[in-house]
């Protein structure tokens, strides 16, 4: 073999080599090597071969026929020759050979500048999300400050004192419903005639309409001081449950229960209201009086200290004992405070967060005004002293004026009349002095 040196250097123009008895000469410039940079993995050789039989120095070579396993093994041979010939002359040389194509298709760089550029964008875009959604938040903020203002302004000061393993006795006006987890605390004088009607069609009972089946234990609904202390205490720890309440200032509270069950009974009930419940509340006075046969029970002067008298024998008749006893407003938590000054806000509220779809219109009692008073004109500085001291736990909680102002009225019920027909309100009193 001779010649044998790279082609692509240009130093060699031919190989020469003798296989089987043939003598070969293959042109180097004819030769296509593989392209590695553009992924070729054939090539091309053009070589020419003749069969040589030599007979003396002087004998010329003859061609023939190629036979067809000669050719292949020949051509096997070349190709051998033609991918290593690269190869070995690199190593020779000292230098790496060809690499490989690159499978993976190479990213484009950006220019750094234009890096810099959208790294400022996006800060600019965060910010200005940042900025929205503070301002989103106050926004949400200053509404709930707005709707409690607007319907429970004292939201704030309605917080229990203690806790509930501190409660003596379960809250006698607490009903749970038997379908849905909510539980009301209604209050004799604040309303609890408009919301039994719902409670009572929320439980299923068709005549949830009728006025009569409003009160007592005919009504359906069930109290929790009903059930066994353990599953009391169970359903008053339960986070879950909706509780809510109706509250009222105790003055007005105060003069709606002396005007409806002292001051003015109804006449089948005078008798009742005498010997049973006043004499429960101080029957020192009541056994040292005779009852009048009409007009006033008593006064709102002595009806205050019989409240406040010390020889009680039974709790408060419900109608004017103070909403801290009857709902435990110093140890229960309630998710809704709906005050009666605020009352149709309030409900609507309680409607909202319940998600009952439902018209409080329906539940109203219709009623027709018999007179209107301001709230101040029925006390003194007397009275207004011994109402203080009667409802001070229901001032401390749930923090109203400490003297009474605005205006009352009286209505008429569903059974008549609050009032005897020959009823004529007291003289106003003269007004408590501002200390």
């Amino acid at each position: 073999m001779g010649g044998v040196k790279n082609s692509r250097t240009g130093t060699a123009k031919s190989l020469k080599f003798t296989v089987n008895s043939f003598r070969c000469y293959v042109n180097l410039n004819d030769l296509a090597w593989p392209n590695h940079g553009e992924g070729a993995s054939s090539f091309s050789l053009a070589h020419t071969c003749t069969h040589t039989h030599v007979v003396g120095p002087n004998d010329k070579a003859q061609p023939v026929e190629f036979r067809r396993a000669s050719v292949t093994r020949l051509s096997s041979f070349l190709t051998f020759v033609a991918v290593m010939l690269p190869v070995t002359t690199s190593w020779a040389s000292g230098k790496k050979p060809p690499l490989p194509p690159r499978t993976i298709p190479v990213q484009p760089r950006i220019p750094r500048k234009h890096t810099i550029r959208l790294r400022k964008e996006l800060g600019a875009f965060v910010l200005i999300l940042s900025v929205l959604a503070y301002l989103l938040r106050i926004l949400r903020q200053h509404n709930a400050a707005n709707h409690h203002q607007s319907f429970t302004p004292w939201q704030n000061v309605i917080t229990p004192r203690y806790t509930l393993d501190d409660l003596r006795e379960i809250p006698r006006n607490l009903l749970y419903l038997t379908k849905e987890n909510v539980q009301f605390c209604y209050i004799p004088k604040n309303a609890c005639s408009a919301l039994k009607p719902l409670l009572r069609k929320r439980e299923g009972f068709s005549d949830w309409a009728d006025p009569h089946m409003i009160h007592g234990k005919k009504n359906g609904l069930q109290r929790v001081q009903w059930l066994s202390r353990e599953d009391a205490m169970e359903r008053l720890n339960d986070t879950h449950a909706y509780r809510f309440v109706v509250v009222r200032n105790p003055f007005s509270r105060l003069i709606s229960a002396w005007q409806n069950k002292v001051a003015a009974p109804w006449p089948d009930q005078r008798a009742d209201f005498w010997n049973q419940h006043l004499r429960r509340e101080c029957p020192s006075i009541v056994d040292a009086t005779t009852m009048p046969r009409d007009g006033p029970l008593m006064s709102l002067e002595q009806f205050l200290k019989c409240l406040n008298s010390e020889d009680t024998i039974l709790p408060s008749n419900e109608h004017w004992r103070p909403q801290t006893e009857l709902c435990g407003l110093d140890h229960v938590r309630y998710s809704r405070y709906v005050y009666l000054e605020n009352f149709a806000p309030g409900v609507a509220d309680v409607l909202k967060e319940l998600q009952w779809n439902e018209d409080p219109a329906k539940f109203k009692i219709h009623r027709k005004a018999v007179y209107e008073r301001p709230l101040a004109s029925f006390f003194n500085q007397q009275t207004v002293d011994l109402t203080l001291q009667y409802y001070k736990l229901d001032f401390d909680i749930l923090g109203y004026d400490l003297l009474p102002s605005g205006t009352i009225g009286f209505y008429s019920v569903f059974n008549g009349t609050n009032f005897h027909p020959d009823f004529v309100p007291p003289e106003p009193a003269p007004p408590p002095a501002h200390s």
